[in-house]
């Protein structure tokens, strides 16, 4: 990268030479070229020992990890508490004033959702694929099973080099997630979020890390979804906490026959007039 001192030289160059004259500007040095990219392999070892490897996540059964989500442009505070198991179960929960709880839950088999505008979800598809990603256990270490397609790009930021991976689910679209070539920690990830109102654009970039019960991981995460901007900061992680499986199953039932009846339900109240509704 050129700097100040580099630019000045050449100023003083140019304007000692004679008038007429034509300084000789000496052969042309092509830059090296890149390196050639790693195997993507390499580059998920890499990224799994730079977080701390594989024997934390061995040692720890669950982890429990609050984060401060902030809106500043709405001037909006919430939180977000996320239980996840070794077993691949995990609850979500957050809580935005005038959004109110919303909750994300999976109990190895059935994902759900529930929230003041939708209600209560079983989750299917690409939203069902996205909540997966947020609930497996050492996630870097399980890309093969959780994606059906693994492409290696090169890019840089900033004049840094990137690597990074193009992740294809068997459900939704392709997540490209980015990591630094040499501390070889994430720096970004892009993609397409599944909503309930429709598919949305979402940029986010990790700002820093920090280590917990010997995991790094990643402390303040800004992120744009659409026309929002919002960073996420975790204050705290626990982990090996007593956990009830019970909270990871579907409200009103512990499979997913009674979680389709409560669904039914609430989808007839939904629909019933408000005379209906009233006590008799």
């Amino acid at each position: 990268m050129a700097t100040f001192r580099y630019v000045s030289t050449t100023l003083l160059l140019l304007m000692s030479a004679p008038v007429g004259a034509t300084p000789d500007a000496g052969p042309v040095v092509a830059p090296p070229p890149p390196p050639p990219p790693r195997s993507a392999d390499a580059i998920i070892n890499d990224a799994v020992k730079a977080t701390g490897g594989d024997a934390p996540w061995k040692s720890h059964r669950s982890m429990e990890t609050t984060t401060i989500i902030e809106y500043a442009k709405m001037g909006i505070t919430g939180t977000r508490i996320q239980t996840i198991t070794s077993r691949n179960k995990s609850l979500a929960t957050t809580n935005i004033p005038n959004v109110g709880e919303v909750r994300e839950g999976t109990n190895g088999r059935v994902i759900w959702s529930e929230d003041p505008v939708n209600g209560l979800r079983l989750l299917n598809g690409a939203e069902a694929a996205q909540f997966k990603l947020e609930s497996t256990w050492n996630l870097e270490r399980n890309f093969k099973k959780v994606f059906s397609k693994i492409a290696v790009k090169a890019d840089t930021e900033g004049g840094r080099a990137l690597e990074c991976l193009e992740l294809t689910p068997s459900i939704g679209q392709p997540l490209t997630t980015c990591y630094d070539a040499e501390t070889h920690l994430q720096v970004s990830q892009k993609g397409i979020a599944a909503t309930p109102q429709g598919d949305v654009p979402f940029t986010s970039r990790i700002k820093s890390w920090k280590e917990f019960g010997g995991l790094k991981l990643p402390e303040l995460v800004e992120m744009t979804t659409g026309p929002i901007e919002f960073s996420a900061r975790v204050t705290n992680v626990a982990f090996d906490k007593p956990v009830d499986d019970k909270r990871f199953e579907v409200p009103g039932g512990k499979d997913k026959n009674k979680g389709k009846e409560k669904l039914k339900e609430s989808a007839k109240e939904k629909a019933a007039p408000e005379d209906a509704m009233a006590p008799k």
